[in-house]
């Protein structure tokens, strides 16, 4: 990819580079198990091992294959380590506590054969009919989200290098947002995958329920775009903490949770 789009950062623009060519690989593995009905007759085990093995290649290839910009850097400098880290912590919230907005005001349902489950304890038990997330889906999500915040940071990069209004940066955010969450609706909730996910009404859900998933974006765009960056997509002299990464994915996860919970009080 072209100079502009990627980051000036050698470790950075490794990750992305790395987490842009593995996604076509999970993408069809995907496709595969869930149109092929493969994994249905071997139910929690199986997917539980198929979502591990999704998220594993983050993690292992960078780890046993690194770039060349991250050879010799300890692992806390490198920036997959970082990447993955901050996505662990996002994903985690997203998938324990704001999954039951999507069930209970998205009327998202998932039909996968498992039963093996973890939620937030008080969502769980007042809404019980509403849904249960799957453990397996906690590792698919890395993956997918690693997907999805690579591509956006990629786009806003490149629109931030040309733009210099805020307020312009402010709307490509919100768009690319929204662009994002309304595809991965327009993806899964289709009558091909309907026995394991659906959307009670996919028509508003694409038009009107993609701003609430769009919520979460318009959180972590911004945020996980700056790690170990300048304000104007620069290389940061001083790289960041895992500590700093840390802290700053707690605060994403907060605000998301607070920015999906006020679109339910106004829309929902």
């Amino acid at each position: 990819m072209s100079e502009g789009w990627l980051s000036a950062h050698p470790s950075k623009r490794w990750a992305e580079r790395f987490v842009l060519l593995y996604s076509p690989v999970w993408i069809a593995l995907v496709a595969v198990v869930q149109l092929g009905q493969i994994l249905d007759p071997w139910g929690d085990l199986a997917y539980l091992v198929f979502g591990v093995l999704l998220a594993a290649p983050l993690v292992v290839v960078p780890l046993i294959w690194p770039g060349a910009a991250d050879r010799g850097r300890p692992l806390r400098e490198r920036h997959w380590v970082k990447l993955n880290l901050w996505l662990a912590i996002f994903t985690w919230c997203g998938s324990y506590f704001i999954t039951h907005y999507f069930f209970e005001a998205l009327g998202m349902a998932y039909r996968f054969p498992v039963t093996w489950t973890f939620d937030a304890v008080l969502p769980a038990r007042m809404h019980d009919t509403a849904g249960k997330v799957p453990i397996f889906l906690y590792f698919m999500t890395q993956a997918y989200f690693a997907t999805y915040h690579v591509v956006m940071v990629v786009l806003y990069r490149r629109v931030a290098r040309v733009v210099t209004s805020p307020w312009l940066r402010g709307v490509a955010v919100l768009a690319i947002s929204y662009v994002v969450a309304f595809a991965e609706t327009w993806a899964m909730a289709n009558p091909l995958l309907e026995r394991y996910f659906e959307y009670a009404d996919r028509a508003w859900m694409l038009r009107v329920g993609s701003t609430a998933y769009a919520t979460l974006f318009v959180v972590s765009l911004p945020l996980i775009a700056r790690i170990d960056e300048t304000a104007n997509g620069a290389p940061e002299p001083h790289r960041w903490p895992l500590r700093r990464v840390a802290l700053e994915a707690c605060a994403a996860s907060f605000l998301a949770l607070q920015l999906i919970d006020l679109w339910v009080h106004a829309v929902a």
